[in-house]
């Protein structure tokens, strides 16, 4: 090959490069605008992507004291030989539930976020948020209309709830922020799924 040759390979190249970047900047402008959305925004605060302050409630659970010195209990209601009742992550899924229903925004217990991929269950004795174990007490916060999901959690609209729970030595508390903050939920990464169209 000439010399002539190569160098227009050589400009050849700088041109595809230089076309290349001028694309990368458009595609990163447009990335900069959809993170900048306000769907964008919306649909990673709902799905719980983003740390997020506001007003609401903090709702305190404890295990009775006798579940505590009971070393036969697992953590599970019911296994113990005195019957004693613990707070079981059936408990505490129908508090989140509950919170949901009254309006919550944003929720978290013993400050995990509770996200679209999160799941509060037992694995081996011991309730789980996603993946990190959580005990008494129980800390759930909760982001909305402070009032009115404090009015909604309250023992006058939940007297069964509230009456099953004190039976078992199990006191809710609730108290009222003007502000609290939670961080972002765990995510997971995405590599092998894809969008069909």
């Amino acid at each position: 090959p000439s010399l002539y040759g190569a160098l227009r390979h050589v400009d050849e190249v700088r041109a595809g490069v230089n076309g290349l970047g001028r694309r990368v900047d458009e595609v990163s402008q447009l990335v900069d605008k959809c993170e900048g959305s306000s769907a964008f925004v919306q649909d990673e605060l709902s799905n719980g992507f983003r740390k997020v302050s506001g007003p609401g409630i903090t709702i305190t659970l404890v295990n009775p004291l006798a579940a505590n010195t009971d070393q036969s209990n697992d953590g599970l209601s019911g296994d113990s030989s005195d019957d004693i009742k613990v707070i079981t992550d059936t408990d505490l899924q129908m508090l989140l539930s509950l919170l949901w229903q009254a309006g919550a925004e944003a929720v978290s217990i013993n400050g995990y976020r509770i996200g679209v991929q999160t799941s509060v269950r037992v694995a081996g004795g011991v309730i789980l948020v996603g993946v990190h174990q959580v005990e008494s007490p129980y800390s759930i916060k909760a982001i909305g209309p402070s009032d009115e999901l404090a009015s909604a959690m309250g023992s006058e609209h939940l007297p069964d709830l509230y009456k099953s729970f004190n039976d078992s030595g199990i006191h809710p508390q609730i108290s009222k922020s003007k502000s609290i903050t939670l961080e972002a939920a765990d995510s997971v990464d995405v590599s092998n799924a894809e969008v069909r169209r």
